[in-house]
Parts: C-alpha cells; structure tokens; sequence
C-alpha cells in the first residue's frame, strides 16, 4: 500500500526518543519505543503493519520486562499478534490475550472513557504503565478509527509522556488531549487498560518465561510463527471496565436503573446505541449500572462491557500521528 510515516514534528515541550534503543537500556522505567510499520528486523514477511498498533505497544511493555531477547521487535509484534489481529485491529479483549503471552500482569480494571485524571495518575504513582485507545485520524482521507498508544508517565509539570507506535519516538501531551483522543476514540469512546510491573523482571534472556522456550534463545530465528500463541494458558485474561473510578460516589439506591417494561437485552442495546451516538447520559447510566445492586443492572452493565472489550483498535493512517 506504500504506507509510510511522515517526518513528526514535535515542540520543545515533547521528550523525544531513537527508535532503537539499546537492549541494556531497557528496563520498566525506560521502555524502548517501537514503530509498529517499521519495527527493527522487518523485512518482506513483515506485513499488515498499518493494523499492529495493538502488538507493538505490549512488545514495548514486553522489552521493559526484558522478554523474548532472541526476537527482533517485527517478529515480536507478530508472535504477538499471531490470530489476533485482523485487517479491523485489535479489541482491548484480544490485548489482554497478547498481555498474558508476554506474562505482564493488569495493573486492575481498564478506565472507561469518563476517566478522571486522578484514577490515571493514581497508576503512574504505582509504576502502572497504561494502553490507550484513543482517536486516530487518516491525513490522507479524514478517516476515524481507534488507535492503541502507551502512556508511560508524567512529566513535573503534570503532563503524559507516551508512545505513539506511528510516530517515530515519545512525545507529551497535555491531561485534557489525552482525554479527548480517548473520549473521541470510535465508535463511543476508548479504554485505559493498566499494566503493573511483573513482579520479577528477568535480567537475562530466558528468565520468567518457560525453560528452554525457543523464543528467549539467542539468535534463533528459525521456528515456526505461533509458537507464543500456542504455548499461552487457554484462558482470557480478566480484563475489566471501571467507570466509577477511585473516588466514586456512593450511590443509594431503592429500585433498579432499568424499569420494569424493558428487559435486560432491550436495555443493554438501547444504552449501546446511546453510547454509538455519543450521547453523554450514557456514560452516566453505565455508572449507575454498575453501582447498582440489582441483578438486573448487573447483568446489562456485564453485556455493555462485554461489547465494549470486543471493539477493535486499528489506527490505520498514512501520514501524522493522532498526538
């Protein structure tokens, strides 16, 4: 398709990175930034680049982990994204799945797109590093879609430091664009999904992963793709939605949200047309879904996330970045 990335052009206040970045540099708090169209090691194989935005943000929570030292970062992100990612991306569901083959742990339930910024900084401050799904628009045709970025940290003067896999290095970003590249992620805003540090991050290729795993061998390049999908737990990762967040109200409730003329099923699809719409009373109705002690609440609120966590992220884009 002849995709490239235009030359980004950031101001004094963005913290710039080399894309490649020295393996003894890596570690949880310096994670290397990985360009997801043209990673290092990508050659003729490496294709469906424009859709691994998913992928190339856990190979750099992976890298800051020290994992899987024996693979370039373009076969990284495709044992990553090995059945997973299509030509519409990647849904934050299949990012847990690509979360647990690298053995990094969620750092709690993802942040609905009605996040406020302490619930965010509260994850920083424990060393949490977050996947965004956030807006992403073609220069080209003025197409929307959603985009899978990493926010890494803060800045002293209360700004996020992340990494754009489409752009060429880090940059920073004010708390109120943040929030609306997430708010405006398609098609009704994005998710937050935290990721703590492995409790023990090997210092060597090959620890905290399986012994003798191909895939930390120095060197070897020869297996066959899917290893890493056909060796992780045959299990979702439990990945949640919060849109109360840390400093929810307390909500007193003597009947249910939903009246008793609709059902569960008619409920939950007029609340995700709502959201489609980007109606904000959606998003209000979510939290008193899911503070709500009635079955019935609970049970549309779980349909709604369901839904929510199958949403692709792709940000297929020609030129720019969406930061």
């Amino acid at each position: 398709m002849g995709l490239h990335l235009s030359r980004v052009s950031v101001s004094a206040t963005q913290a710039t990175a080399a894309s490649k970045t020295g393996a003894k540099d890596r570690d949880w708090l310096n994670l290397p930034h990985i360009q997801q169209l043209q990673p290092d090691g990508a050659n003729e194989g490496y294709v469906n680049g424009a859709s691994f935005c998913g992928p190339a943000v856990v190979a750099m929570l992976a890298r800051g982990a020290n994992r899987f030292s024996g693979l370039t970062d373009a076969r990284l992100i495709q044992e990553l994204a090995h059945g997973l990612v299509s030509k519409s991306g990647a849904s934050p569901q299949d990012l847990g799945k690509m979360l647990e083959r690298a053995s990094l742990p969620l750092g709690g339930p993802a942040l609905g797109s009605s996040y406020s910024d302490a619930a965010l900084q509260q994850h920083l401050r424990q060393g949490h590093k977050l996947i965004a799904q956030v807006e992403s628009v073609d220069a080209q045709t003025g197409k929307r879609s959603a985009h899978y970025i990493l926010v890494r940290g803060m800045t002293p003067d209360g700004n996020y430091r992340i990494s754009d896999p489409l752009a060429g290095g880090q940059q920073v970003v004010s708390p109120q664009k943040l929030r609306g590249l997430v708010g405006r992620a398609p098609p009704d805003g994005g998710l937050l999904i935290p990721v703590a540090q492995p409790r023990h991050i090997s210092q060597s290729s090959g620890a905290g992963t399986p012994k003798a795993a191909w895939l930390d061998a120095p060197g070897r390049r020869d297996a066959p793709m899917g290893v890493m999908a056909r060796r992780e737990a045959r299990r979702d990762l439990e990945l949640e939605v919060d849109y109360l967040g840390r400093q929810a109200a307390r909500y007193g409730f003597n009947k249910p949200v939903i009246p008793d003329r609709l059902s569960a099923d008619e409920f939950a699809n007029r609340l995700l047309w709502l959201k489609r719409k980007g109606e904000p009373k959606a998003l209000a109705l979510l939290e008193h879904l899911q503070a709500s002690p009635f079955p019935k609440d609970q049970r549309v609120f779980e349909r709604v996330i369901r839904a929510e966590l199958r949403q692709p992220g792709i940000g297929k884009k020609i030129q720019g970045d969406p930061c």
